[in-house]
């Protein structure tokens, strides 16, 4: 298939410390790169490629790594696309993205057909998260543990963080 590397091109040519989309400006559209060369000190955006290839910055096994997709849409035998879109079809970005998670996310697949160490949030930001198998765990106790996961945040002014009222028992009037 198109794209599909035994090794990731820019497996060893690129750094584990540069980590793209974070703090306050986070974009997912900002892992697509088109094939073609950008000018040092110019800001990413998006571009769209005549030649229909592109390259998708997805973090896995450790490290970032450029996944090469093409940027033919699957269908359904209506006309329908199988993939996320935004409304401007000239938008490319989220079908893009959508088949380079796919395709990490297939070699990630074990002989049970389930997916061992993917996550979306980690492909897309490099953060590990935590899975908890909450079932078990009482509520009151897997609320602290979220807490605890939690940094007090300065984006949110104390003055608009506001608790909800306290709703009535019905049984206690």
């Amino acid at each position: 298939a198109t794209g599909m590397y035994p090794y990731f091109p820019a497996e060893f040519l690129t750094s584990t410390d540069y980590t793209p989309n974070t703090g306050p400006d986070w974009h997912p559209w900002q892992h697509v790169y088109a094939m073609t060369k950008v000018g040092s000190g110019s800001k990413h955006m998006p571009k769209y490629n005549p030649y229909g290839m592109y390259y998708v910055r997805i973090f896995y096994m450790g490290g970032w790594r450029k996944v090469t997709v093409d940027d033919y849409i699957p269908l359904n035998s209506k006309g329908e696309w199988l993939l996320p879109r935004s409304k401007d079809l000239g938008n490319l970005w989220m079908p893009l993205l959508t088949k380079a998670l796919l395709k990490v996310a297939s070699i990630s697949r074990t002989e049970n057909f389930q997916f061992s160490d993917f996550n979306v949030i980690t492909a897309l930001t490099g953060y590990i998260c935590l899975s908890l198998n909450s079932r078990d765990i009482e509520p009151d106790i897997l609320w602290r543990i979220l807490e605890s996961q939690l940094k007090p945040s300065k984006d949110i002014p104390k003055d608009e963080v506001r608790e909800e009222p306290e709703k009535p028992d019905p049984k206690k009037t």
